[in-house]
């Protein structure tokens, strides 16, 4: 019974909007227009879905390349450490085996004064072998300090080093962190 009553009514509706022709018209357009505005809209949205994914893809790569980087960053940090510890360590071992021969000829000559002293010889071969051991005493100083000096040079460099790799890794970190707030500003867009 609440069906035909309802049908009935649709059917008086129709009825109605059928004898106004004008109504009936301006519906049509407003249906025409509303559906023209719906895939003016539908299409601005794909093609807005279609910018951020390929916005996505691009810092995709881009954030990739970077990682790439980063790991040829690190791989170069991990050889270039290596190399200069081991360098490092060359070093110190020749500054020790410099030091060494320095304070036995330090003491050598120091013995050999003493024995000047208790002979009292001015003997041309002690001064001779003194002035020799001075001049080697002197080589061995010199060389002891560019030692040194070496040393500090590659400290510094290491240092450099480090440097470089924490600031790719921060850029890495800086790019991770902008694909991340892209991903989270898509679906609010």
């Amino acid at each position: 019974m609440v069906c035909l009553h309802q049908r009935s009514a649709v059917l008086y509706k129709q009825s109605r909007i059928t004898e106004d022709p004008e109504k009936c018209e301006h519906l049509e357009q407003e249906k025409h227009e509303l559906r023209r505005r719906f895939e003016n809209r539908e299409g601005e949205w794909e093609g807005r879905v279609s910018e951020l994914e390929s916005d996505v893809r691009q810092l995709q790569v881009e954030l990739e390349k970077q990682q790439v980087h980063l790991r040829e960053a690190d791989r170069e940090k991990t050889r270039a450490v290596q190399e200069l510890s081991e360098q490092n360590q060359r070093l110190l071992d020749q500054l020790s085996r410099a030091s060494e021969v320095e304070r036995q000829l330090s003491m050598q000559v120091h013995a050999l004064r003493e024995d000047f002293r208790e002979k009292n010889s001015s003997s041309n071969q002690h001064i001779i072998r003194l002035e020799s051991l001075q001049a080697e005493i002197k080589m061995l100083s010199d060389r002891k300090r560019e030692l040194e000096h070496r040393l500090s040079a590659t400290m510094e460099e290491n240092d450099l080093l480090q440097g470089t790799v924490e600031e790719l890794q921060d850029r890495v970190l800086i790019l991770e962190r902008q694909s991340h707030d892209k991903d989270l500003q898509w679906p609010l867009e």
